[in-house]
């Protein structure tokens, strides 16, 4: 890999760790935060795969003990238990769909984008919030329960960023990037 790309990733590592620390409000089972714009915009600006290695080396310095999650324990291995961590892998898919999606020549590839960038957090927040619920804080949800609190309030401002994040990563693209 080389200097120019690891440089990239540090950067929007950083970008989603401050949106995090800085942008978080929350309810007890799943925070409103701009780790989603974050993600989207590192796959619109650095590609598929920088963009997702991005968003997974923001999860692994979490894990490894660094304060920089949106909710308590806010960093360390114990973060695993917390209902919503499922959520930050699916941060990863949605930054690796952008960026796949916005490479194509396709003219809907803007609203594909956004799309996949909202519903693919969900992929794996849902079910791992699920399975949190029920193994570990012993509550389980209903599937009307699971959307209402994982998904369904967060849809629309969900939609927002991810809007707002293809849209500023094309303008990055075209501004900055390229001309590095």
């Amino acid at each position: 890999m080389e200097t120019r790309e690891l440089t990239r990733i540090s950067i929007f590592t950083a970008i989603c760790a401050a949106t995090a620390l800085l942008f978080r409000f929350g309810s007890s089972v799943v925070p409103f935060s701009l780790v989603t714009f974050s993600s989207v915009l590192a796959g619109a600006v650095l590609g598929p795969r920088l963009g997702a290695i991005a968003v997974l080396v923001y999860i692994a310095l979490g894990l490894l003990g660094l304060p920089i999650f949106a909710t308590p324990p806010y960093g360390g291995p114990t973060y695993l238990m917390n209902p919503s961590f499922g959520y930050l892998p699916g941060m990863a898919l949605a930054a690796y769909f952008t960026g796949l999606i916005l490479r194509s020549d396709s003219p809907r590839r803007i609203p594909w984008a956004i799309v996949a960038a909202v519903l693919a957090p969900y992929v794996l927040g849902l079910p791992y919030l699920a399975v949190i619920m029920a193994k570990v804080v012993h509550k389980p949800l209903s599937f009307s329960q699971l959307l209402f609190t994982g998904m369904i309030p967060f849809l629309i401002g969900d939609f927002v960023k991810a809007a707002c994040a293809v849209y500023l990563g094309g303008l990055i693209q075209r501004r900055i990037v390229r001309d590095l």
